[in-house]
């Protein structure tokens, strides 16, 4: 297994970054999307995922 060099590591952090916020983006637009729709099951599985995506983020910005 080779060295990944702190180049690569920040270019695939920030690419993480990205894919984190577009998830965080579709999340909001299914949510507003189905609005009242949602069953509170449903609700609480999306703030599950953006609870995720939240610590996700958090520890891409721990690695900048």
């Amino acid at each position: 297994m080779s060295n990944i060099s702190t180049e690569e590591l920040k270019r695939l952090v920030n690419d993480v970054d990205v894919r984190v916020e577009h998830a965080e983006l579709s999340l909001n637009a299914l949510e507003h999307s189905f609005g009242s729709n949602l069953t509170e099951e449903q609700r609480l599985i999306i703030n599950q995922i953006r609870g995720h995506l939240f610590n996700a983020r958090a520890v891409l910005f721990q690695n900048k």
